[in-house]
């Protein structure tokens, strides 16, 4: 179940409605997730589309709700990035043709506005499924009678073009025992097959190519088709092949008409494909047997690579010894000459992955644009699995993915769609934060809520992702957008493959902040931020400390000499109160147990912080094997119980003899 956060004054719960769109897109870093579903389920986008009048047109794939069946997802968006409801009424539909694995994989938007969306099933005739839709997202019943079209036999659609005449034109590929078929299909305007392409309507390719994912037009009609191909030592190879417009191998590209690139030992694979103006050929994808590299690839019209870019006609990035960097999933021309390509990205750290999407901008020589995020590269750190890239007329990118979401199956996937300036940084605009004083920040529960010197908030939490509970800090602006000179967009998640928690959060004159809570086997954890928001190094050399004296840390307190400690509690099915102490630096010194309750019993401590005279109070609760009670205790400056406070330390409140009784929160006060 989800919940939607409310903060109001001490709260620290979080509430909320699966299936509502997120009307704070500014606020969360200019991206929307839309879940279709009236429960998370998994759903991922394969293609996107923009229309004449701006509105984005998206397709994919959702988790119908039982066990591995999945149904055709499509979606349309307002160039605002709201769901556009004149677009089968809610902005979108889905559909099932009884396949297993039902997908939408592309979409292409015809000159009149009709929409065409292919997709497979997986189903065991190999069928490729075509539909036209009208612009409201009904069915075109001029197109095969009832607007879907089925060709068996094909494939699976990857890509999908459509020519000035409106024919429309695929790729396919079918996998069997029997080996790998890529197929092209030209369809009529009404859907039937075209005869004039190959005398049926379907070319078969070279039998070496497989997925292809690449598929464009050049201006005199003919066709060019981009995948990859096994090569002698059973390694991929960049390939593109032409055809002309009645489905013959166009000789006058590299001979026979197909081009294979090979790069060392690389393993390359083409996953994108345009035309430019000047009638080069731009592939995107990448090399992969050394590391994870995307690339671009430019030939001639002959099909020839193109030397006057990058030097070699081969454009690679690696951004950073500890990323994977994937393949261009799409590219797109700006109006400039520019080239943007979208990518996936995991990023490996010292305790958490962070998986994200990177868009690349690179000059028309194949530089990299330094004018775009500084030095040509700008990342999502919201969303996943980049797949597409829309130019809006006034230059603004939107990049279509996926995001991680909870779900108890473990299908938790969700559309997310983030639009960037020209100069590379977020469109905070894109949905922006409506004036209900509300920011959704995307956590399932917020524990701790501080305010720094400058104005600035800090919020930390956890939300679940990926089947994993991820500790999350969050600085906002005053004005509550996110403050993306913190982490380069106002967030910083302690890991994404771990389980972990932030439960609260400490902020000194300075401006520095601790933040506190546990993760994984590495138990009770605290993390030390400067002021300007980076970990800091001086604190156990990398911001982060932790111990496995104590699985956890739920309050912290921060003596006069500047040591920390922490408190909460060890063990996992039983758990008993812990206090830790760690040097400045983040040495850990000591650590001593606190049983409020009785042995043997759950018991933790919940809160803790410094009176004047140095002695450290905690409340927490016990458990007297009947209900939980709220438990107060205090320790003396060498962390020894103060066995003047209470009984032997401690004092118990049993509010209710039934019930469980919890202290969370508490306040000192000095006054007799």
């Amino acid at each position: 179940m989800r919940r939607l956060l409310f903060v109001l004054l001490l709260s620290t719960q979080i509430f909320g409605l699966p299936g509502d769109l997120d009307t704070t897109f500014g606020v969360t870093g200019g991206y929307v997730i839309s879940d279709f579903a009236a429960a998370q389920r998994d759903e991922r986008p394969r293609d996107s589309a923009i229309q004449a009048d701006g509105k984005i047109v998206v397709v994919g794939t959702r988790d119908q709700g039982t066990a591995f069946l999945y149904e055709y997802l499509v979606a349309r968006y307002n160039s605002d990035g709201t769901l556009d409801t004149t677009f089968s009424s809610d902005g979108f539909f889905t559909l099932t043709n009884g396949s297993q694995f039902d997908s939408a994989n592309a979409v292409a938007v015809q000159t009149d506005g009709k929409i065409v969306v292919v997709g497979g099933g997986g189903d065991s005739a190999n069928t490729a499924y075509i539909y036209r839709l009208n612009t409201d997202g009904t069915f075109d019943t001029t197109f095969s009678g009832d607007g879907i079209q089925t060709i068996t036999a094909s494939g699976n659609p990857l890509a999908l073009v459509i020519q000035t005449d409106n024919k429309i034109v695929f790729s396919t590929m079918s996998v069997s025992m029997f080996g790998n078929t890529t197929t092209v299909v030209r369809l009529n305007t009404d859907g039937t097959l075209d005869t004039s392409f190959d005398s049926d309507g379907r070319l078969s390719l070279n039998p070496n190519l497989f997925f292809p994912r690449g598929l464009a037009l050049q201006t005199d009609g003919k066709i060019l088709i981009a995948g990859k191909s096994l090569n002698s030592t059973t390694s991929g190879d960049v390939s593109v092949v032409r055809v002309l417009t009645t489905g013959a191998y166009d000789t006058s590209f590299d001979g026979d008409g197909i081009v294979q690139t090979v790069v060392g030992t690389e393993n390359g694979e083409a996953r994108s494909l345009l035309v430019q103006s000047d009638g080069k050929i731009l592939v995107g994808g990448g090399l992969t047997s050394i590391g994870y590299d995307p690339a671009l690839f430019r030939y001639n019209a002959n099909g020839s690579l193109d030397t006057t870019f990058d030097g070699d006609g081969i454009k690679t990035i690696a951004l950073t010894p500890n990323s994977e960097n994937y393949y261009f999933n799409e590219i797109v021309q700006q109006t400039d000459g520019k080239i943007v390509g979208i990518a996936d990205e995991r990023s490996v750290f010292t305790f958490y992955v962070e998986d994200d999407f990177i868009l690349a901008r690179f000059n028309a020589n194949g530089s990299s644009d330094n004018s775009f995020d500084v030095d040509g590269v700008t990342r999502s750190h919201w969303c996943e699995d980049g797949s597409e890239i829309v130019l809006q007329t006034d230059g603004r990118i939107i990049a279509v993915g996926s995001q991680d979401r909870p779900n108890l199956s473990g299908n938790n996937d969700g559309i997310c769609t983030q639009r960037f300036n020209t100069d590379g940084s977020v469109d905070y605009i894109f949905n922006s934060v409506t004036p209900n004083g509300k920011a959704n920040l995307g956590f399932t529960n917020i524990e701790a809520i501080a305010g720094l010197p400058n104005g600035k908030i800090m919020v930390a939490g956890w939300q679940d992702s990926n089947g994993f509970i991820i500790a999350r800090l969050l600085r906002l602006n005053a004005n509550g957008t996110f403050d993306t000179t913190f982490m380069n967009d106002g967030s910083y998640q302690l890991s994404t493959n771990f389980d972990s928690y932030f439960y609260d959060l400490k902020v000194m004159n300075d401006g520095s902040f601790f933040v506190a809570g546990e993760y994984d086997t590495n138990g009770g954890t605290i993390v030390k931020f400067t002021s300007n928001g980076i970990p800091d190094p001086t604190f156990s050399f990398d911001g982060v400390a932790t111990t496995t004296s104590a699985a956890r840390f739920h309050a912290l307190a921060i003596q006069t000499d500047g040591k920390i400690i922490g408190c909460g509690s060890s063990g996992t099915t039983t758990r008993s109160g812990r206090i830790a102490r760690f040097s400045a630096t983040g040495n850990f010194e000591t650590s001593v147990v606190n049983n409020l309750g009785t042995v043997g019993m759950n018991n933790e401590i919940l809160e803790c912080s410094f009176q004047t005279d140095g002695k450290l109070v905690v409340a927490g609760y016990g458990n007297d094997g009947i209900s939980e009670n709220v438990k107060v205790g205090r320790h003396l400056t060498t962390l020894a119980i103060d066995t003047t406070f209470g009984t032997s330390g401690i004092t118990t409140s049993d509010i209710s003899a039934t019930l469980n009784d919890r202290a969370n929160r508490y306040r000192y006060s000095a006054r007799r």
